[in-house]
């Protein structure tokens, strides 16, 4: 079982966004996930409810699938880690935290229990700095744990990309193509402990609430009259969802 804790220092990141991504992703592996929803809006806790609501015109939607459960986050370290425990003995194959923004010691406790915190970046101005803020927060946090104590792998994760900048990177640092603000600020982040898989901007993925899971909602288009392109849409994304899943499970691997 793999434990991934999202954080950030301020609101409208993109922390929930990219939750449902990876949960996304793990679904279309065929895995069993649990999602905790610490943050103040609880987005995450009203997908079910959304998903449900939603109006699919002529798309005969699916139900909720089984595998993906979203709860409230436990109170306290011990019931977190009796909560694991339990979790992995009964086939759970990825917990995900979705946290609050700012440093709170809620957040801190989550960071610590996992495998993988991944802090999403924005390639935008003012969102690298708290990028920054938020290696130097888990760098702090790090620092109280004793020398030899398990602390997990951080990671930027590069999300809400415009597709100049995907098709400008193509790999790792080559973004010479770029106007000069767009270079720096994506150079910037590239320097940060990172995943190489970039999330694009897609109006898809903000609107997950409404969609539900990728895979789920491929297959209900696959399946539906004139829903062949949709379904691609939602392919491709389910594609890029799983390679930085892929990513994740590697840089965890001990």
């Amino acid at each position: 079982m793999k434990v991934i804790t999202l954080i950030q220092t301020k609101g409208g990141s993109g922390k929930t966004t990219l939750a449902m991504t990876i949960a996304s992703a793990a679904l279309a592996k065929g895995q069993k996930v649990q999602m905790f929803d610490g943050d103040v809006n609880k987005q995450l806790l009203s997908w079910q409810p959304a998903y449900m609501d939603a109006d699919w015109g002529h798309v005969e939607k699916p139900d909720w699938p089984e595998h993906l459960q979203i709860d409230e986050p436990p109170e306290n370290v011990e019931a977190l880690y009796e909560r694991l425990e339990q979790l992995e003995e009964s086939g759970t194959d990825l917990v995900i935290f979705d946290t609050r923004p700012g440093s709170y010691e809620s957040t801190e406790d989550y960071a610590i229990a996992a495998d993988m915190v991944l802090i999403p970046a924005r390639p935008a101005q003012a969102e690298w700095r708290l990028v920054l803020s938020a290696f130097e927060w888990m760098a702090e946090l790090q620092a109280t744990l004793a020398k030899n104590e398990r602390f997990p792998q951080v990671r930027s994760v590069i999300a809400n990309v415009p597709t100049k900048i995907i098709q400008a990177a193509a790999g790792v640092g080559k973004s010479g193509s770029l106007p000069k603000r767009d270079k720096e600020v994506l150079d910037n982040i590239l320097q940060t402990p990172h995943l190489d898989t970039m999330i694009p901007n897609s109006r898809i993925l903000e609107h997950l609430l409404y969609h539900g899971p990728l895979p789920v909602a491929e297959n209900a288009h696959r399946q539906a009259r004139a829903g062949t392109l949709m379904a691609n849409n939602f392919e491709d994304l389910t594609q890029i969802a799983v390679s930085l899943y892929d990513e994740i499970i590697e840089g965890t691997k001990e």
